[in-house]
């Protein structure tokens, strides 16, 4: 199989599947939500990297999170992300836990489907910022 790349010559999308709704890792994590509750998984969505003297480094930890309709009501579907992300699940301690292991900056990122607006939440300044494709790409350049 020939390595797919993007136009910027990054490793592109490789799978031909591409339903939305059904994540490869989804039925072992349905299945693992099943077993014994002492066995705690969260899955990390995103860990930025670069290359910094020609190693590569971790720069920052991102959790991601998708709508698909435009906000009606921001600040309060934004709070409703942190509630669910700091009380209901374990998902604010494990990415703030692997954040710190990698010794970097960590974040929340909620983005529109059609990848026009963003906002970035950073866990180190509990505050919302919102971007543009264009901010948001400017913001992923500011790790570097």
């Amino acid at each position: 199989m020939e390595k797919k790349l993007t136009d910027s010559g990054a490793k592109a999308y490789q799978r031909d599947d591409e339903n939305e709704e059904d994540s490869r890792a989804k039925v072992y994590m349905d299945w693992h939500r099943d077993l014994d509750s002492e066995l705690l998984m969260a899955d990390v969505d995103s860990i930025e990297w670069r290359y910094k003297q020609g190693k590569l480094t971790p720069v920052a930890v991102i959790e991601l999170t998708r709508i698909d309709e435009p906000l009606k009501y921001p600040d309060n579907y934004l709070k409703s992300i942190l509630e669910r992300f700091e009380k209901r699940d374990m998902q604010g301690k494990a990415v703030r836990i692997v954040a710190a292991a990698l010794n970097v900056p960590a974040y929340i990122t909620l983005f529109q489907k059609d990848l026009d607006k963003f906002w970035v939440y950073s866990l180190q300044k509990l505050q919302w910022r919102e971007f543009n494709k264009t901010e948001y790409i400017k913001f992923l350049h500011s790790f570097d």
